[in-house]
C-alpha cells in the first residue's frame, strides 16, 4: 500500500520537474523530419519517464541548460555509434543506470549473453519502446517473442506461449494480492503474510527480466500461498457453535 502513496506522490509533483526548462524539448519540439519530438516520439509527453522528469539528457547525454547546438549536443552520439548510450548493445547499462534491479536480473539471461556476444539478442527497447515506454501485456506478449521464437527460426518456439501463460498469471498473483490488501486492516498475524506476498510478486517481477520462466512461476506461487494466507488471517474468526459437551459413545450391544 504505502508502494502505491509514493507512487501517487511522485505523480502529483512530478509535472512542476518535467516542465522546467529544458533545450532539448524546446528546440526538437519545433523540428519537422526525423529529428523532431513530434515526428518519432509523439508518446514521450505520456511517458513515466517525462511525468517523473526523466528527460532527454539521462539517455542521451548532453546539456539541457546550454542554448548554443554545440554545447547542447556535447557528448551526444548517434546510435549507431558503439559509444554511444544508445547504441543497441549499450542500452541495457544505460536504463541500468536507474532500473538496476531489472539490469541485474537481465544480465543473468540468455537473451543478454547473446546481445553482448553478437549484438542479435533483444534489449530493453524491444519490448518497452525507447520514448512511450510500453509494459507489454499477457495478449501482446506472445507476438513480440514469437518474432524470434518460432518454427522458421528453429528457435524454443514454444517460449511465447509459455511467456503469455506466465504474464496471465502474473495478473492472477496481482488480483490475489489486492484481495488480501482489501481484507487488511486485520488482525497483526496478517501482516508478514501481506508482506511477504508483496515482496515475491515485487521479486517475480524483476525476475521476469532473466526469462527464467519456471523461476518465475515458483516465485508467483509463492505470493500465492502467503496472499491467501494473509487474506484468511485477516478474515474474522467463525463464531463458537454451541456447546455440545463430550462425544457419548453407544454402548455395545
Amino acid at each position: 500500500m504505502w508502494k502505491r502513496l509514493v507512487a501517487v506522490m511522485l505523480l502529483v509533483a512530478a509535472p512542476s520537474v518535467a516542465a522546467a526548462a529544458n533545450t532539448c524539448i524546446e528546440c526538437h519540439e519545433g523540428l519537422a523530419g526525423p529529428g523532431g519530438i513530434a515526428d518519432r516520439h509523439k508518446g514521450f509527453f505520456e511517458s513515466a519517464h517525462y511525468t517523473n522528469g526523466i528527460l532527454c539528457d539521462a539517455c542521451h547525454s548532453g546539456d539541457p541548460d546550454a542554448t548554443e547546438k554545440a554545447a547542447a549536443h556535447a557528448g551526444v552520439l548517434p546510435a549507431a555509434d558503439p559509444q554511444s548510450t544508445v547504441y543497441f548493445k549499450n542500452v541495457p547499462r544505460t536504463c541500468g543506470r536507474c532500473h538496476t534491479g531489472q539490469l541485474s536480473a537481465f544480465t543473468q539471461s540468455r537473451h543478454y549473453r547473446a546481445l553482448s556476444a553478437t549484438g542479435q539478442g533483444p534489449n530493453c527497447v524491444t519490448c518497452h519502446g525507447s520514448m512511450a515506454l510500453h509494459i507489454l501485456k499477457w495478449n501482446e506478449v506472445r507476438l513480440v517473442c514469437s518474432s524470434c521464437h518460432n518454427e522458421r527460426m528453429g528457435i524454443r518456439p514454444g517460449k511465447p506461449l509459455e511467456a503469455e501463460a506466465t504474464l496471465q498469471l502474473m495478473d492472477a498473483t496481482q488480483t490475489l494480492v489486492d484481495w488480501a490488501d482489501q481484507a487488511a486492516p486485520g488482525p497483526e498475524g496478517a501482516a508478514g503474510p501481506l508482506a511477504a506476498a508483496h515482496l515475491d510478486l515485487d521479486m517475480a517481477r524483476t525476475a521476469w527480466h532473466t526469462f527464467d520462466l519456471p523461476g518465475v512461476r515458483n516465485r508467483l506461487e509463492a505470493a500465492i500461498a502467503k496472499a491467501r494466507e494473509a487474506h484468511a488471517a485477516a478474515m474474522p474468526a467463525p463464531a463458537p457453535g454451541p456447546e455440545t459437551g463430550p462425544e457419548v459413545q453407544s454402548p455395545a450391544p
